[in-house]
């Protein structure tokens, strides 16, 4: 699946999530929940070499993005790579022994590998 298409799926269940929450979703949230989104929806693909999110403007690869999009999705990329995939992979690892791979569509497409990952997002989320 392409950078598009997960943006796609996330753009459809956010917006059938968002739609009837919206009175109670102030304005100023917007921006801030639309890159959450984004970078939500390309992050299980951050474990892969050509992703969009590391790559966003290369062509033939990621969306095409332009402006601060080109520099904010390869921070978040790498930051999801380094900080989350690779910790949850090392504990799985010790977990389950060598069927714990770094393939993509791997762990971060598995439900216990999400798990973990959305666990130490929020974390991460409740330090800030």
């Amino acid at each position: 699946m392409k950078g598009v298409h997960h943006l796609l799926i996330t753009s459809v269940t956010g917006a059938l999530a968002l739609v009837p929450l919206s009175p109670l979703i102030p304005s100023w949230w917007l921006p801030p929940l639309a890159l959450g989104l984004v970078i939500g929806s390309l992050a299980p693909d951050a474990d892969a070499a050509g992703a969009a999110i590391l790559h966003p403007g290369l062509p033939g690869k990621g969306t095409g993005a332009r402006g601060f999009t080109r520099w904010i999705l390869p921070f978040f990329g790498y930051l999801i790579r380094y900080l989350v995939y690779y910790p949850v992979w090392a504990v799985l690892r010790l977990l389950f022994g060598r069927r714990c791979s770094l393939a993509h569509r791997g762990l971060l497409h598995s439900l216990p590998g999400a798990t973990l990952t959305a666990l130490l997002t929020s974390a991460y989320a409740a330090l800030l």
